[in-house]
């Protein structure tokens, strides 16, 4: 594997505490913990994973934390399919949903790196001959960093009301939104006054990444996913990690309640002869990837470390908008290029993402000031809709929450 700094090249197993897998990779830093310490943390972080389970009753979860010398924890707990008696397994894959941004976010800068773009180009350059363009908010001003920034004006598909009264009435029809091709997701917000002037206000929209996918497809000539495969995922060794499609290798069930405004009706996300029951294809840029934790951990550390991309490249990601909105002046927190940057009176800073799948959740953060990531991956997705406050004794799963109880174990481990 060769990597350019500012370039890169082209069942203890039972059914509830599940798999620990300790693995070596060559390190890149001096260790932080000894060889008993660090396996002394593997062993806390399963048993906090199996807490976690007990405490907010998901099937299953992977999880991983990825040392910044180099070291990996891959653990799994519960169970991958429950009605087949499928144990969890460290190395399951599950839908990352929205994490897929940061990959996004990341071939963009590539780009910008080899002379291709500009993210201070405007949108128009790529895509003003769609015959859609014309009619899209802020078509004239916004940019390829106003976009991976969610700062472009334009709305987002999902908050719009009438798309869930077509997902509802296909419902009834026995049709789903597998239906909807990227271009129809897009055309849900063609017409549409913009939500601010592009730059100056924040929306998060998975049309805003939809965009950058088309663009990135139209300066390149080539499949999105292919470019992701060749540029970052194969050359940094992240095997477990692809394109989302029906069929998928080691994907895990995922549970749902029927009540789920994607996809009503729908319980268990994969059929009986292991295909997901809708295309994922869909979600294109807005998320896109099957994942695994370990996958995840270790390329958050490749990403913000500086081994994918040079130092500079990763500040300018992180780096704070322009013309921050009042809530972000207010929290301190905000959306770079593909990437939350929280900032937590009582601890660290993280730079991260979560994402929701029908039936799947995730989360992944990298520690900057620790120099480690972590990735938390949950085969349901209860709660995600919920309007109300968890009941007394209701147990709701949450993968931020999961994810913030084990980087507290790596930090005890760590001081």
């Amino acid at each position: 594997m060769r990597l350019l700094t500012g370039r890169l090249g082209k069942n203890f197993t039972t059914a509830i505490t599940g798999l620990l897998v300790l693995l070596l990779v060559p390190p890149a830093w001096p260790a932080t913990l000894g060889d008993a310490e660090f396996a002394d943390l593997a062993k806390d972080l399963q048993l906090t994973l199996n807490q976690l389970q007990a405490e907010q009753g998901f099937p299953g979860a992977t999880a991983a934390v990825a040392l910044g010398d180099g070291r990996l924890i891959k653990i799994a707990t519960g169970m991958a399919d429950v009605e087949r008696g499928i144990a969890m397994t460290p190395d399951h894959r599950l839908m990352g949903g929205s994490t897929g941004k940061t990959y996004v976010a990341a071939v963009a800068v590539i780009l910008e790196l080899d002379g291709v773009w500009d993210l201070d180009d405007k949108l128009s350059r790529y895509l003003g001959d769609r015959p859609w363009y014309k009619d899209i908010a802020n078509k004239d001003t916004m940019t390829l960093r106003n976009l991976l920034r969610h700062r472009s004006g334009v709305e987002n598909y999902y908050d719009l009301p009438r798309f869930h009264e077509l997902v509802a009435e296909m419902a009834k029809k026995g049709r789903g939104i597998d239906e909807f091709s990227r271009e129809k997701l897009i055309r849900f917000v063609v017409g549409l006054p913009p939500l601010f002037e592009a730059g100056k206000g924040y929306r998060y929209t998975d049309i805003g990444y939809i965009l950058i996918g088309e663009a990135i497809e139209a300066v390149t000539g080539e499949d999105y996913f292919e470019v992701l495969e060749n540029r970052l995922l194969h050359p940094l060794g992240l095997n477990l990690t692809g394109r989302s499609k029906r069929r998928m290798a080691g994907i895990t069930q995922g549970y749902a309640p029927d009540t789920g405004p994607l996809v009503p009706g729908i319980t268990r996300m994969l059929a009986d002869n292991g295909e997901l029951k809708f295309d994922p294809a869909l979600e294109f840029t807005g998320g896109g990837l099957v994942n695994n934790s370990g996958d995840m951990a270790r390329w958050l550390v490749a990403l913000y470390s500086g081994r994918a991309i040079s130092i500079d490249a990763v500040r300018d990601i992180t780096a704070p908008p322009d013309h921050p909105t009042d809530r972000e002046n207010e929290s301190g927190n905000y959306y770079g290029l593909g990437v939350f940057v929280r900032t937590h009176a009582n601890g660290p800073t993280t730079w991260g993402h979560g994402g929701y799948f029908p039936g799947y959740r995730s989360a992944m953060q990298y520690l900057p000031e620790h120099q480690f990531a972590g990735a938390v991956q949950l085969n349901t997705e209860a709660g995600v809709w919920a309007s109300e406050p968890a009941a007394p004794g209701e147990k709701r799963p949450n993968a931020e929450r999961a994810l913030a109880r084990l980087q507290t174990v790596v930090l005890q481990a760590l001081e």
